[in-house]
């Protein structure tokens, strides 16, 4: 049953929906008798109101279906739509007043009458709404709705996406009164849908379309391709010529190595993994639709004149929907993925992203599917949207770049090459890779499904962060089979098995682990340090950062203490040479060391036999890391840092610092 309600709530039209006894749905109206307060067989005789009024009223932005169950499932997943009574073709002017400067957004069935159903819908409403569009949904299959593609998964995100992507109708598109005939508007309108969609799912349809418009699929092709070239250019879009995938079956092992013998002609890498790694990624971004994580593929070079561009370049010439950029914006990247959906290839990125923040923020969230997006209000009144920033990354930089991209980058570091050194400049012919740009898309064609479902041998040497970074190249080998799978682990292993955390905080601790070691007493036991002795420890150290750690000046003990300060360890007075001097105990490090520090920094006999994991932190353990009088008592010190047991109610931290006090 769906109730139609007057603008002030008041019950006006019932319909129910049923099934007949030959399995077809029928439907049922009735109106609401005021005065008898009881529904009354057929349909009221004032005028036709959308459905659910009275919210339609308050929505700024409303999508428009054919049916009731289909405007109910979009609620469920928290979008508003109308619909009208009757079913496709029952649009009528008296309906219009209620979209007045309003945005609607069109959805209609996957058939012929439901397609007629928009353009009418559309008709009425241009020049009344604020805008227009006809949104087509992909893969849905004959006589099929939203709720059939909710059903199957879509989601709200999926669906905003699509409406962004979607041009503003206009009334050239289709002229009124026009019938349609032949390979006429309704065939013009198919290929319009067929062009909307990305390469996978227009191979999907295109036999099935083909026979609906009664046509050779090689004709459709041609007329898809040019209306793909017409739709970008009227878009700004960039130059994306839709990849056609290779019409034979390709072997993954055979593939590889082709992909890796073509990287190996142009660019002189440092690692003899470098060429699988990058080969290994170019079929990540063809199979992307398959993954739940995204690495970036980092290009770096220690100077100019190594190849980084060229990398970049060639690298392009293989992915899909390339779009290279030497400087972008946050609000410029989450954009061009949502309106075009490409392989982003960032070059100079060592220029521009490090010193922005919220550049980082937006190019780090696109490394998990389910956390890949932004928030931006949009439009005069400011409504929060979710943008997307799920797509394939590729970045050249000299030199390093943010340690939070590196995280979730797999690195190629690249080599200027000697004279003896040859290799082949790559070609200018924009085509020269169009035969193997389009074996990677058949590959990921007919392995996309069996993708999906892998669950790749990772080496047990990797980090959280690098076994996802790692998962999908790895999955790739093992679905080329040959010797690949191995290739790829060891070059995991090779490429990401070191943990290089290069963040100020783990490169203190690092230091500090040596600092201690090297501070020994002569019984072999850690001794304290002074702050003043780590700063000038710390800034002697000149291939660290610390000689110029911030702006060009030496670290200070105050720098010391803010990066420590994250960790819960503060300095306090402890005895250093016979004085108490401000500093560290070495008990204050025991667990943070651990926990934050890699086996190989750990060179203790002791701490190389244990994980994070495997020690106890418990209130009390916590406690004798925090509790300076109980280290400094037992060595008979009298006055010393500490806390005064009181039954003060101070509160925050300016009110419990610790206070001088005497045992």
């Amino acid at each position: 049953n769906y109730i139609y309600k007057l603008e002030d709530g008041t019950r006006y039209l019932g319909v129910v929906r049923y099934q007949k006894k030959d399995g077809s749905k029928g439907y049922a109206q009735a109106h609401w008798d005021a005065q008898k307060r009881e529904w009354v067989k057929g349909a009221p005789k004032g005028t036709r109101v959308p459905y659910r009024l009275p919210d339609l009223k308050k929505a700024d932005e409303v999508f428009v279906v054919e049916g009731e169950k289909c405007a109910d499932h979009l609620l469920k997943i928290g979008l508003f739509a109308t619909t009208s009574s009757g079913g496709a073709g029952k649009w009528t002017s008296d309906l219009n007043r209620w979209f007045e400067g309003k945005a609607v957004w069109i959805l209609p069935d996957a058939d012929e009458p439901g397609r007629k159903h928009a353009d009418d819908v559309a008709r009425n409403l241009n020049g009344v709404a604020r805008e227009v569009r006809i949104v087509t949904l992909p893969n849905l299959g004959d006589g099929e709705d939203v709720a059939d593609w909710i059903g199957r998964g879509g989601t709200k995100d999926d669906l905003m996406v699509l409406v962004a992507n979607a041009p503003i109708w206009s009334a050239a598109e289709t002229p009124p009164g026009e019938e349609d005939q032949g390979w006429g508007l309704a065939a013009d309108r198919r290929i319009d849908e067929l062009a909307r969609l990305d390469t996978i799912a227009y191979e999907h349809a295109r036999t099935a379309a083909a026979k609906e418009l009664g046509v050779r699929a090689s004709i459709l092709d041609r007329e898809v391709a040019l209306r793909r070239e017409a739709n970008n250019q009227a878009h700004g879009d960039p130059d994306f010529p839709p990849v056609k995938p290779w019409d034979e079956p390709v072997s993954g092992e055979d593939l590889l190595a082709e992909l890796c013998d073509t990287f190996e002609r142009h660019i002189v890498y440092s690692s003899k993994h470098a060429s699988l790694a990058s080969a290994l990624w170019v079929l990540h971004a063809h199979a992307f639709d398959a993954w739940q994580h995204s690495p970036i593929l980092f290009v770096n070079s220690p100077t100019k004149r190594c190849g980084k561009t060229n990398k970049l370049i060639l690298t392009g010439e293989l992915v899909p929907k390339p779009l290279p950029s030497a400087n972008c914006t946050p609000a410029t990247i989450f954009r061009a993925i949502a309106l075009w959906g490409p392989t982003l290839l960032i070059d100079e990125a060592d220029t521009f992203i490090s010193d922005k923040s919220e550049l980082r923020g937006v190019l780090n969230s696109g490394h998990t599917r389910a956390q890949a997006f932004v928030l931006r209000c949009v439009g005069d009144d400011l409504v929060p949207t979710k943008f997307s920033t799920w797509a394939p990354k590729a970045f050249g930089a000299i030199g390093r770049i943010h340690p939070t991209l590196e995280d979730r980058s797999i690195t190629i570091e690249l080599k200027r090459k000697l004279k003896s050194e040859r290799v082949e400049r790559i070609p200018r012919d924009a085509n020269a890779y169009d035969e193997l740009r389009r074996k990677c898309a058949r590959w990921a064609k007919d392995n996309l499904e069996a993708l999906k479902l892998a669950e790749p041998e990772l080496p047990e040497v990797l980090n959280d962060r690098a076994r996802d970074n790692w998962f999908s190249l790895t999955a790739i080998a093992e679905a080329c089979g040959g010797d690949w799978p191995k290739a790829a682990r060891l070059a995991a292993e090779k490429l990401s098995g070191i943990d290089d955390d290069e963040t100020p905080n783990i490169l203190l601790l690092e230091d500090l682990k040596l600092l201690f070691d090297e501070a020994e007493d002569a019984s072999g036991e850690p001794t304290n340090l002074a702050s003043k002795d780590i700063v000038t420890s710390l800034v002697e150290m000149e291939d660290r950062v610390w000689p110029e750690f911030s702006r060009g000046h030496p670290i200070t003990t105050r720098g010391v203490a803010k990066l420590l300060k994250p960790f819960k360890i503060y300095p306090r007075q402890v005895l250093v040479g016979g004085s108490r001097v401000q500093g560290y105990r070495p008990d204050q490090f025991r667990y943070v060391f651990r926990r934050y520090l890699s086996p190989e920094t750990l060179n203790s006999k002791e701490d190389q036999g244990l994980k994070g994991d495997d020690i106890p932190i418990t209130p009390e353990t916590e406690a004798e890391d925090k509790t300076t009088a109980n280290g400094l008592k037992d060595k008979g010190i009298k006055g010393f840092r500490g806390y005064r047991a009181t039954g003060e109610s101070e509160t925050g931290r300016s009110k419990s610092r610790r206070r001088q006090t005497s045992e």
